[in-house]
Parts: C-alpha cells; sequence; structure tokens
C-alpha cells in the first residue's frame, strides 16, 4: 500500500485529499478596546488522480475536457488570507458589546479548477471566494 500523503486521494476512500503541508501564520494587534488580526493559510501542493472525462458523451460541456496527466498531474499550492478588527467594551443599555467586521480570503483567491463535477477540490478549498462578515456579540 501506498502512503496517501501528498495525493488527492480520489480511489481510496479511507483518506480524503492530504497535503504533505498545512500551515497557518497568525498576527494580532491590541490596542486598549481595538484590535485587529491577519490570517494567512497555506495548502502544499497535491497529486491529482482524478477522472479522466474523456468521450462523447462530454465533448458537449467545453469544461470537461480529456485528461491530460503531462499538464494536470498536481493541484497547485494554495494560500488564502483572512483579515478582522474588533472594538470591545462598547456598553448599550447596559449590556457589554462586541463589533467585529473582516473578510474571509480577502485577496479573493480562487481555487485551482479540475474535472470534477463540483468543478475544483471543495474538501481542501472554500469555493465561495472572498466573504465580508459582520458579527455583534452581547453579554449580559
Amino acid at each position: 500500500m501506498t502512503s496517501p500523503l501528498g495525493k488527492r486521494n480520489r480511489f481510496l476512500g479511507e483518506a480524503p485529499p492530504l497535503p504533505e503541508l498545512k500551515a497557518n501564520l497568525q498576527a494580532t494587534w491590541v490596542r486598549g478596546n481595538h484590535s485587529a488580526t491577519f490570517i494567512t493559510r497555506y495548502i502544499d501542493e497535491v497529486e491529482y488522480d482524478g477522472y479522466n472525462w474523456g468521450g462523447s458523451f462530454f465533448d458537449q460541456f467545453p469544461y470537461f475536457t480529456g485528461f491530460d496527466i503531462s499538464e494536470r498531474d498536481m493541484l497547485r499550492p494554495w494560500t488564502a488570507s483572512d483579515i478582522a478588527y474588533n472594538y470591545r467594551g462598547l456598553e448599550v443599555a447596559g449590556t457589554d458589546v462586541n463589533l467585529t467586521f473582516g473578510a474571509r480570503n480577502v485577496f479573493d483567491r480562487r481555487p485551482q479548477r479540475v474535472n470534477d463535477f463540483a468543478g475544483m477540490e471543495s474538501l481542501l478549498y472554500d469555493p465561495r471566494g472572498r466573504l465580508l462578515y459582520g458579527r455583534i456579540t452581547i453579554d449580559f
């Protein structure tokens, strides 16, 4: 049996895609009631062992082209960054209120497309692109 590490493991049901390296780097700044956080997430390349969508049925779909192992044998490394600002200690009607505003995947990195019905490796990458969010937390 071969190691599933560094492979997509499409035909091995016991293991999900397992990059050899995944890393997170976080930096946080705090001053009084203000704080900001920047997080970068890295996923190493993964050997692609997906389907070969050749054949006449798939010719009508321009995205599902025949699989050429020499052209697409790896899912490239991927990096995404998140940023958030938080204000703590706002008092409203006798309660403590915290406000957070942020963005996931702030640089809008898109995952590599693959010849699969999902169009991407959904267990490793987030298909939604940049997400902006706000959060209000009330402590009472």
